[in-house]
């Protein structure tokens, strides 16, 4: 009995120091790393217990790696993934950074390549999208635009702007993806049929042509990038500032502006109605007079103008030169619109162009901005509007303006459209979104 009980005690002990041996013998560090992910065969993940009983081609479908400590062939970053920034994070973070302001625009702008427009936040109440509803949008909600589609950049900062399509979806674009200036898409080549050989027509006889009648004012015509150009030969002069250009129409270069009555030697017109002159330049045929200038006394203010405008210096200065700062304005007309400009040479924006025809003309000096110049001066009702008027625009409704312009009588207003338009003359009658009428004169 005793001799059992030993045994038994005996087993026991040795049954603990086999296991303690095993024990002590997995302690310590281990040269290997286990880096697990996701099966990308299967639905679920693969645990260090199982792994233990794959071989390696089971090893490398699931994701899982083995990664030696010190092993310079393997790199624990080729199998690190960053997350990007979400279009939910760039909406909530737009205008967020005080040294990154946003910028308010308003002119058009068309895209450089394509791109897919980032919806905005929905919890957004001040921004109106309907993204489910436009006509841009694919089966998946989607809007995609192409390289040339032209939108209206209401605002911008740093990296984004904010656009609006022609059917009043908004969204956002990355800054580098637009441009001031019109993009034509490159049509896509197609392959045309190679002509087959044709037996050549026998040659006719050509008629026997007939004398021309004698012009005084023609000799030729030649037709130069479309465009019709017949040699005259004739003194003109200029009616207004006039500007000169590289060819005959408003997209070509601005050269010089002319000052009132300046001489012009004309060798050419154009079909389109512009003169070319013996010095290269072309000019606006309608703004030139082919009558010597003359000087024209200066009229006195009548009582009536005297006692209605309150002053009669001001009374005067616009009953004398309405008609002349008509036509000067009108002679800034196709020069280019480049944001924030104020000048013919480097173009104008909207604001900058009314500044600088009232500063030039008047000597009067207007801030640049068009809810500024809306506060300048007394307000005017449409049916008294006068040349010389400021018009100011509330497009969005907010009581702020984002565009100005200047009236030119007739029902008329000159004004920087945009890019795609540079200096225009418009219909005040077509005119909409009019907040104020401003006289500063």
């Amino acid at each position: 009995m005793n001799y059992r009980l030993i045994n038994i005690t005996s087993a026991a002990i040795a049954a603990v120091i086999a296991i303690s041996s095993l024990c002590i013998y997995e302690c310590g560090s281990k040269s290997e790393i286990e880096l697990q992910s996701p099966s990308i065969f299967g639905p679920g993940s693969v645990d260090f217990f199982t792994r233990q009983f794959m071989d390696d081609n089971e090893i490398y479908e699931t994701g899982a790696v083995t990664v030696s400590l010190g092993n310079p062939n393997v790199s624990i970053n080729d199998y690190t993934f960053v997350a990007t920034t979400s279009f939910a994070d760039v909406t909530v973070d737009y205008g967020n950074n005080p040294e990154d302001p946003v910028k308010y625009d308003g002119a058009t702008y068309w895209l450089k390549d394509n791109v897919s427009l980032v919806s905005p936040n929905k919890a957004d109440t001040t921004i109106v999208s309907t993204a489910a509803n436009s006509t841009n949008a694919n089966d998946d909600g989607e809007i995609n635009l192409k390289i040339g589609d032209s939108l209206i950049r209401v605002s911008y900062n740093k990296e984004w702007s904010l656009v609006k399509l022609s059917d009043g979806t908004q969204g956002y674009v990355k800054n580098e993806s637009l441009s001031a200036t019109v993009i034509t898409p490159v049509p896509t080549p197609t392959n045309t049929p190679k002509p087959t050989n044709t037996p050549k027509p026998k040659p006719t006889k050509k008629p026997t042509p007939t004398k021309k009648p004698a012009s005084s004012s023609s000799s030729s015509t030649t037709t130069v990038n479309g465009v019709k150009e017949t040699k005259v030969s004739k003194t003109v002069y200029a009616t207004c500032s006039l500007n000169t250009r590289s060819g005959p129409g408003i997209s070509y270069s601005l050269l010089s502006t002319l000052s009132t009555g300046a001489k012009i030697t004309v060798v050419a017109s154009t079909d389109n109605g512009w003169y070319k002159s013996s010095s290269g330049y072309y000019v606006k045929a309608s703004l030139t007079t082919e009558s010597s200038p003359k000087a024209t006394p200066t009229k006195a203010p009548s009582s009536s103008s005297s006692s209605s405008s309150g002053s009669s210096s001001s009374g005067s200065k616009v009953g004398d030169k309405s008609g002349d700062f008509a036509k000067y304005v009108r002679s800034f007309i196709g020069c280019k619109y480049v944001y924030g400009g104020s000048s013919p040479t480097t173009g104008f924006d909207c604001s900058g162009f009314v500044m600088y025809c009232y500063k030039n003309y008047y000597g009067i000096s207007l801030p640049h901005g068009a809810t500024s110049q809306s506060k300048k001066g007394k307000e005017v009702a449409l049916e008294d509007i006068q040349c010389g008027d400021i018009i100011c625009f509330d497009r969005n409704g907010d009581g702020t303006m984002e565009h100005s312009a200047l009236y030119v009588g007739g029902g008329k207003y000159v004004h920087a459209k945009g890019a795609a338009y540079g200096v225009v003359e418009d219909s005040l009658a077509s005119a909409k979104n009019i907040a104020h009428i401003r006289r500063v004169r």
